[in-house]
């Protein structure tokens, strides 16, 4: 039995919401100055200050603050607003958890195209087991380029969770996370090349992708789990087997294309 079905367990894990840019009429302007733009309606001037009390970021944090300037910015239908709300519904910042307060604000956020809330609304309905509606709100946040998106619904597919099992599907996803530089991403990307399922089987892609993945940041809540860390050891012997009939030109190569890769998405940070 191939190695990869030991992943049949594995958490979908929720993403922190990107953080909101401060506009340029108001950025640099004092308190005072912001709350008397917020109070006339300037809704960049409402999420900053959202923001501000969220986040306690020079200023003492208080999310009933925070919720009241999300509020009026979400009544003017600003989408990164009522992706704010959603989360401190969810997760009972300042507010009593409200599952359906929060699906209520990502669905209105989601609608308008953010993509942190297209991947919310997706992880709430899989929890819920409704694995269809799911993969909509994961495939619209996918088409954004999200890559914990593109992962998730690798799994789904992979797994045949709310759709046929289609590997190459799964191989595609898993690849598209993989270029973003998601690590656990770039495990199953060298899999899946390991194993030729989904894409032909091809030994020097294992070993690029496994050899990104491990100088790649380590993902230590996916890393813990019991499963994934007995696939990674299963793995690790099939690419020193790998690496043993590699050429010498070959090794250097792909240590040339691992460091342009890695070199890239460290500019990018």
């Amino acid at each position: 039995m191939k190695f990869i079905s030991l992943l049949f367990v594995i958490a979908l894990s929720l993403i922190l919401p990107t953080a909101h840019a401060v506009a340029s009429d108001v950025e640099n302007k004092t308190l005072a100055e912001m709350q008397q733009l917020a109070n006339n309606g300037n809704v960049d001037a409402q999420l900053a200050l959202g923001d501000m009390y969220y986040d306690g970021d020079g200023i003492e944090e208080d999310y009933a603050q925070a919720k009241t300037w999300y509020m009026k910015a979400a009544g003017q239908g600003n989408a990164y607003a009522q992706l704010m709300l959603g989360d401190m519904y969810y997760n009972g910042d300042g507010v009593e958890k409200d599952y359906a307060q929060a699906k209520a604000w990502y669905t209105k956020s989601a609608e308008q195209g953010s993509a942190e809330a297209q991947y919310e609304l997706g992880t709430m309905y899989f929890d819920e087991k409704e694995s269809a509606k799911a993969i909509s709100w994961f495939k619209k946040a996918a088409e954004q380029g999200m890559p914990d998106a593109h992962f998730d619904l690798a799994v789904m597919y992979l797994n045949g969770v709310g759709t046929p099992v289609n590997a190459r599907a799964a191989f595609t996803h898993f690849k598209d996370a993989a270029e973003q530089n998601m690590q656990k991403a770039q495990f199953m990307t060298s899999a899946m090349y390991a194993d030729g399922i989904g894409v032909k089987k091809n030994d020097s892609q294992a070993y690029f992708w496994f050899s990104v993945f491990n100088r790649n940041e380590k993902d230590l809540e996916w890393g813990s789990i019991p499963e994934i860390q007995k696939a990674i050891q299963i793995h690790e012997k099939r690419i020193q087997e790998i690496e043993k009939n590699m050429s010498q030109s070959e090794l250097q190569e792909s240590k040339r294309l691992q460091d342009k890769f890695i070199s890239k998405h460290n500019n990018r940070a």
